[in-house]
């Protein structure tokens, strides 16, 4: 069963901060209002009766990083990792050119675009979970003290509202295994990408022509990743801008951990996960 994503975002200049909603159109009221998170907590609960107990929601804390962007932290067992993530988030944010760029994107149903901090072994049914497929939904994860990897989730009718590069579709990059989760995608994807969700009547599962198309799609990604490699290599042997020179060994090193993964030996389809 597919968790109910709840988040109280806390809105500071209103007078009545704390703000519950549901991110996704299950049944869960979409807004209520309180002096107090504990309290719009409580909202949330009472006035969700009928609708599923409260075990089973994921609840999330969202704040304003300013620009209309909101940092969404889950409310889990993982607190601490994910206030490191966070802090990193905060540290590359400040980057007014990338904080530019984001804050363009396609808001979300009840205003600005979410941020949501992601730790690994989060799922990626977990990151969709929290999607309202109707704007953006950013997820970003801290590679080191100092670096982050993000991308965004935009439904595809949405494509021409950002300038943003796509990167495809998560079933073009063969991430529709139920055991999926940020690290594979991370490995799969460069940082700063575009993915593009499918229409929301279209049910995602195993890309047509199974195991055969799976192969086919990580051979490309293979040989996407090698020759995106040799042109960092090219451009960084080819400038003379010590900034540049720095921006092309950052993305050489984020590919070298691609790299790796996507050289060692594939598990043959007998091992695969089946198809949902």
């Amino acid at each position: 069963m597919a968790a109910r994503h709840v988040v109280y975002r806390c809105e500071l200049d209103h007078e009545v901060r704390w703000r519950g909603y549901a991110t996704g159109d299950d049944g869960i009221p979409v807004d209520v209002r309180a002096d107090s998170l504990g309290q719009a907590q409580q909202l949330m609960a009472a006035t969700a009766v009928g609708n599923g107990h409260r075990s089973e929601w994921v609840e999330h804390t969202e704040h304003a990083a300013g620009d209309g962007l909101w940092v969404r932290e889950a409310l889990d067992d993982r607190v601490l990792e994910r206030e490191h993530a966070t802090r990193v988030l905060m540290e590359t944010l400040g980057d007014q050119r990338l904080r530019a760029r984001l804050a363009t994107l396609p808001a979300c149903r009840v205003g600005g675009v979410p941020v949501v901090v992601g730790v690994p072994g989060d799922t990626l049914d977990w990151v969709l979970g929290q999607h309202d497929r109707r704007g953006t939904l950013i997820v970003a994860a801290a590679v080191t003290n100092h670096r982050l990897w993000w991308n965004a989730l935009v439904p595809a009718d949405r494509a021409a509202d950002t300038d943003l590069c796509v990167a495809g579709s998560l079933a073009d990059l063969d991430l529709t295994d139920p055991e999926a989760t940020l690290d594979d995608w991370m490995a799969t994807t460069a940082c700063g990408g575009l993915v593009l969700l499918a229409p929301r009547h279209t049910a995602a599962g195993t890309p047509p022509g199974g195991h055969a198309a799976r192969s086919d799609a990580y051979t490309g990604r293979r040989a996407a990743a090698h020759n995106l490699s040799a042109r960092l290599l090219d451009q960084f042997e080819s400038t003379d801008d010590p900034l540049r020179a720095a921006q092309l060994r950052m993305r050489s090193c984020e590919l070298e951990g691609v790299l790796h993964r996507l050289d060692a030996p594939r598990p043959g389809p007998d091992s695969l996960p089946p198809a949902m």
